[in-house]
């Protein structure tokens, strides 16, 4: 009886292996070989994006360097939140910028993104848009000092209007005295800042924050509105491996020379 038993056992278990062994063989069968051509000819390579800001030479040193950090500044923003983290972005000080954009041909959308101001608004507590991005003028950060020196929250955003929007601000201040506005950049609320004046001359300045968040608050409103010209001056493709060996510089059509639209009507100077 215990014969039995183990030989139907042992017939039952051989179907099991045989089918584990055609399964391994299966997996281990060598895959079709690859054309070693086709990879280098369609292997990705980094996009170099050029861009100058205009009148460059007009500008001092310090002043050309603050307008070069800036763009760094905004373009790594815009990237950011766009999802383009692996830009690398660097400048030469007599004013121009490259974007490098790793391993992708598809470089269309990334200008896109760089190019596009952010949305702006300012809300009043009955929820209606007063000041848009249009009526910025420029953005900065200040410290503000007092016996002694900078405390941690001692950083202001100071946002320039042009003269609409210091009409317009006037008007609503006055109307919404210590009461909160809301400030949006891309439909994301950033700062509910209480009105504690009317401002008349369009100077308005945010207090009580670090430096930290200062700068992130002056980037993210000048990704709206840059307070100079940029003009993109050449795309160029990095070569393949096909067009190294073949001498060729890969140039990408279509994107020479093309300028930005200027953010504002005039340029600081």
């Amino acid at each position: 009886m215990q014969k039995h038993h183990a030989g139907h056992r042992m017939n039952s278990i051989i179907p099991v292996l045989a089918a584990t062994i055609i399964l391994v063989t299966v997996c281990i069968k060598p895959a079709a070989a690859e054309n070693p051509f086709t990879v280098f000819g369609n292997q990705d390579t980094d996009t170099y994006i050029y861009y100058q800001i205009a009148d460059a030479d007009e500008y001092s040193e310090a002043m050309a360097m603050y307008h070069l950090e800036m763009m760094v500044n905004v373009f790594e923003y815009r990237g950011l939140i766009w999802g383009f983290d692996d830009l690398v972005i660097t400048y030469d000080p007599r004013g121009s910028i490259t974007v490098r954009v790793p391993d992708t041909d598809d470089f269309d959308d990334v200008i896109e993104v760089l190019e596009t101001p952010s949305s702006f608004r300012i809300r009043t507590p009955d929820k209606q848009t007063v000041i848009t991005g249009e009526h910025l003028k420029n953005v900065y950060t200040s410290m503000d000092y007092d016996w002694d020196g900078v405390s941690e929250n001692g950083y202001t955003v100071c946002i320039e209007l042009n003269a609409e929007g210091t009409q317009l601000f006037k008007k609503y201040t006055e109307r919404y005295v210590g009461q909160m506005l809301e400030v949006y950049v891309d439909n994301q609320l950033i700062l509910t800042p209480t009105v504690k004046s009317v401002v008349e001359e369009g100077n308005t300045v945010i207090s009580g924050m670090n430096k930290e968040t200062a700068d992130d608050i002056t980037r993210r409103l000048l990704s709206c509105h840059l307070p100079f010209e940029i003009t993109r001056v050449r795309v160029h493709r990095a070569p393949t491996v096909i067009e190294k060996l073949l001498g060729i510089e890969p140039e990408v059509n279509g994107y020479e020379r093309e300028t930005l639209k200027s953010y504002l009507d005039e340029t600081l100077t």
